[in-house]
Formats: C-alpha cells, sequence, structure tokens
C-alpha cells in the first residue's frame, strides 16, 4: 500500500524578533472551484483533488497518488524560512518508515521552483516539492493568510521579501498543516497551527498510516 505526504512550513529567525503574523483566510482552487472557508479543511472532511507542479515543471494530481495508497499533506512557507527547513529535514530523517508503509513524501510551498531546487539540493531531500502558485490550494483549504504591513517591514529588515521568494506582489503564506488522507479522499488526520514556530509531529502521521495499513 503506497501513501504519500505533502509537506508545509513556516518562518525562520524572526522568532528571536517576536514578529506576528495576521490570521489565516480562506478558499481558491486547482482541480475544482469549491466555495470559499474561513476555516482550515479538518479530520473527517473530503480533501478537494488538486494538480500541481513539482520543480521540473511535472504535473503531480492527487488523484493519481491516491490510486497508490494513502496521502499525507504538508505545506511548508518557503526556503527561507528555518522553521520549515527544519521540519523538511525531520520528515527526511522518517522517510525511510514512512516509505516501509508504502508513503511517498510531497512537500507543498507557494516559492518558485528555483528555491525548491536549491533547497532539495541544500539539505539532500529525497521527496518531491510541489509549487502552490499564488497560494491557489492552500486559499482553497483556508490556510492562506496575509502579512500585516508592519510584519512586511519586519520581514524586509531582515532580507526576506515573501512576494519576490513567491514571484507576485502579494505577501501571502499558508499557515503549517499536515493532512493524512485516505485513499477515498477522506482526512483521517489534521494538524494546523498559526503559530509559525509549531510543526505536526512526525510519529502522529506515522500511527495514523499504521492505523490505515492495519485496517486494509
Amino acid at each position: 500500500m503506497k501513501h504519500t505526504i505533502i509537506a508545509a512550513l513556516s518562518l525562520s529567525a524572526l522568532t528571536s524578533a517576536g514578529l506576528a503574523l495576521s490570521d489565516p483566510g480562506a478558499a481558491p482552487a486547482s482541480e475544482t472551484e469549491p466555495a470559499k472557508r474561513e476555516t482550515p479543511i479538518s479530520k473527517g472532511e473530503v480533501m478537494p483533488g488538486f494538480a500541481l507542479k513539482n520543480e521540473k515543471g511535472e504535473t503531480v494530481k492527487l488523484s493519481d497518488a491516491l490510486k497508490s495508497g494513502p496521502v499525507v499533506v504538508t505545506f511548508y512557507r518557503g526556503a527561507w524560512c528555518s522553521y520549515c527547513v527544519k521540519a523538511l529535514g525531520s520528515i527526511e530523517e522518517s522517510v525511510g518508515d514512512i516509505n516501509k508503509l508504502g508513503a511517498t513524501v510531497l512537500a507543498i510551498s507557494p516559492q518558485l521552483p528555483e528555491h525548491s531546487i536549491d533547497l532539495r539540493e541544500k539539505i539532500g531531500l529525497s521527496y518531491q516539492l510541489l509549487v502552490d502558485a499564488d497560494n491557489r490550494l492552500a486559499d482553497q483549504l483556508g490556510l492562506m493568510f496575509t502579512l500585516d504591513e508592519a510584519t512586511v517591514e519586519k520581514y524586509r529588515k531582515y532580507g526576506i521579501d515573501v512576494g519576490v521568494s513567491n514571484g507576485t506582489d502579494a505577501w501571502q503564506l499558508p499557515i503549517p498543516a499536515t493532512f493524512v488522507i485516505d485513499t477515498d479522499g477522506t482526512i483521517r488526520y489534521a494538524w494546523t497551527d498559526a503559530d509559525y514556530t509549531k510543526r505536526a509531529p512526525v510519529n502522529k502521521v506515522l500511527s495514523t498510516l499504521r492505523e490505515i495499513s492495519n485496517e486494509g
């Protein structure tokens, strides 16, 4: 049985500066365009189908991944975020256990493909990194938020330009989020937190995958 993990992360050396982010928002899409939502998608709901390109420009579809088994989805902000890099590295450390459960790891962020390529080479990631252009999928899932003016200025002082990283004028990011999706599209595990310093425990992801595997 094969599973898939799509990864999501956050900010970096900004903790010491006490940078606060504005609240998350809602909506757009990829394969379909459902109604906007004000709260993050959660356990028990069905994950909307999506098709995103990896850093090589190849299209990866959730529907295709689900043919092989459950899928785990995680969002990260970008290569500029030290918390994101650490979380991605943590997933890489567990990729052997994930593979034993038939899982495939995918990481989703709004950053331009070239930043994903650099990130892969920098920390030696073995799983695919997907590009959520303009945060359309994150918005559809109720994960996207816009940074306020004060935070934008603080980021710039630290040499971080979210717009440039994402190839857009909008300073928007996904909140940290991880989902384990069963083969029928149902979300079996959901973790979201607006605190960019926190991430879903990998052991929770693994235990959910084991539960699904045992049911099979």
